[in-house]
């Protein structure tokens, strides 16, 4: 272990400020070349020993995160390396299921860091049977010594609060494992009232392979009311499901969902996907970005490549259009502007 752990820990480990951007990021790069060094190990050390020295590097990680200016993510990218890294890691080294679980819940449980979770779900290959039950054990004594559940409107200002959503996450992850379908919808959609909560479950059906529910949960978070900008992913991941498992509807939910939030974004995917069905939704895309100029500035620019169209837009919005019209005009001086009549004062300078 000393050779492994020498060429690992010291790139992990820090006494230096890292309240600066700069030193911040250029220590996190360090830190993922011992996350390289790590699992190049991983295939020829032995994995007793990666096993030993992952989760000390895992420790380290954690406590240099907390005190880091950590704004561009390189330190937390590094983190999460090493968690993703943890499970195969342990189910190489086959280590005693009661120190595994005990881990487990020690980094869950008793850790001043809560920035990262464990999946009980990429760890049960390393537990086993034996170490699930064990596990589940744990997380319901856990759950007695709590005493009664916070209600949904107390739940972030419960003293215990941490412990309750770390306990919740467990539960999705559980019925996963479990591909319970009803526990499933129970844990993830929980009491439906926000959108991002059909969307999981749709993400954890489709996990456990339960795709015509999926599909069905991803359009019910698209159409939330109110749904806003969770919505508005929902219906993105809607379409994702669609066009790779049925194919056939995937037009029509892109119309659903540009109609429902017109932008150069959701108008690019319709184009991408309509093909050669494309010039006959062109007028009705091109209304719906009307209302929304610099969208469709946007996407007549970037998307359709047509910087004469792109002109005209821009110009019959100039008098009186929204705030943001100007981002459309800057963007479009940098494509030749002088050549189109649309702009007179760039015309002149020719």
């Amino acid at each position: 272990m000393p050779d492994l752990a020498d060429a690992v820990l010291p790139l992990i480990r820090t006494r230096s400020d890292l309240w600066s951007w700069s030193a911040s990021s250029a220590h996190g790069a360090q830190m993922l070349e011992a996350v390289r060094r790590l699992q190049i190990a991983a295939d020829v050390e032995d994995p007793a020993t990666v096993l030993a020295v992952t989760q000390r590097a895992i420790a380290s990680a954690l406590t240099v995160i907390m005190r880091a200016d950590d704004s561009g993510g390189i330190i937390g990218d590094a983190c999460q390396a090493l968690l993703d890294m943890h499970p195969g890691v342990a189910a190489r080294a086959a280590p005693p299921q009661e120190k595994l679980v005990e881990w487990m819940i020690r980094f869950q449980f008793h850790n001043d860091c809560d920035y990262f979770h464990l999946d009980p779900v990429g760890h049960a290959p390393a537990l086993g049977q034996a170490g699930m039950l064990l596990y589940r054990k744990r997380l319901a004594e856990i759950e007695a010594s709590l005493g009664p559940k916070p209600s949904e409107e107390e739940r972030w200002s419960h003293p215990r609060s941490g412990e309750w959503f770390t306990l919740d996450l467990n539960a999705r992850r559980l019925a996963v494992y479990d591909r319970d379908i009803d526990a499933i919808i129970r844990t993830h959609a929980r009491d439906r009232k926000v959108a991002a909560w059909l969307q999981e479950t749709a993400e954890a059906l489709a996990e456990v392979g339960e795709l015509d529910l999926a599909i069905d949960w991803a359009r019910q978070a698209a159409e939330f009311p109110g749904g806003g900008y969770q919505s508005a992913q929902a219906g993105d991941y809607w379409c994702v499901l669609l066009a790779e498992h049925r194919p056939a509807e995937l037009l029509d939910a892109r119309l659903t969902v540009l109609r429902q939030w017109p932008s150069a974004t959701t108008a690019a995917h319709l184009y991408r996907d309509a093909g050669p069905a494309w010039p006959q939704h062109r007028d009705e895309v091109l209304s719906l970005l009307a209302a929304r100029p610099y969208d469709a500035v946007t996407f007549a620019l970037l998307t359709l490549e047509d910087v004469p169209l792109a002109w005209e837009l821009a110009a019959l919005a100039r008098t009186g259009g929204p705030p943001d019209l100007e981002r459309g005009h800057q963007s479009l001086r940098t494509h030749q502007p002088a050549r189109h009549p649309a702009c007179p004062r760039a015309a002149r300078r020719t």
